[in-house]
């Protein structure tokens, strides 16, 4: 029976402990992004898609660093590949922002775009997305953390009852 209830508490924990993480990448990445320190925000976008294949946001930003750099073609591969992970995994389509995002950049192939038409095709997707994503997961940590200092002066009571 102890061991039940530790396998079950373990599980419960994994999984905060992992929802945490996820929150922790996808603030990091979007914080190098606005900072402009594209590497660091293609390598964290990565990270995150080894644990959350369809994550938005990564695939996004990995668009957004392929085709600041001039790769378009990797920026329009990255779409695909996240529309196919989606279908297969979710059997769901696109988010509509990653859509817009693939149809600028698509549009912007023949007219071989200059830095800042890249900036503008981009900061149409990216601004909106950004504030709401940062806030989400803003709120959900403030969440977190009333929840775990509820339960810190929960034991605390305990411990004085004793």
């Amino acid at each position: 029976m102890l061991d039940d209830c530790l396998s079950d508490w373990c599980n419960d924990e994994r999984r905060v402990l992992s929802k945490k993480y996820l929150r922790i990448l996808t603030s990091l990445m979007l914080q190098q992004e606005e900072n402009r320190d594209y590497e660091e925000a293609l390598e964290t976008a990565r990270r995150l898609l080894r644990e959350e294949p369809v994550s938005g946001n990564a695939h996004r930003v990995i668009m957004d660093v392929y085709y600041l750099e001039g790769d378009r073609t990797a920026a329009l591969r990255q779409f695909q590949l996240y529309k196919e992970i989606m279908h297969e995994e979710l059997n769901a389509p696109p988010e509509k922002s990653l859509v817009d995002l693939y149809k600028r950049i698509s549009e912007d192939l023949g007219s071989g775009g200059d830095d800042d038409s890249k900036t503008e095709v981009l900061t149409k997707t990216l601004s909106e997305e950004n504030v709401i994503t940062l806030l989400v997961a803003i709120q959900n940590e403030i969440i977190h953390n009333r929840k775990e200092i509820s339960e810190l002066k929960e034991l605390i009571d305990r411990k004085k009852a004793l």
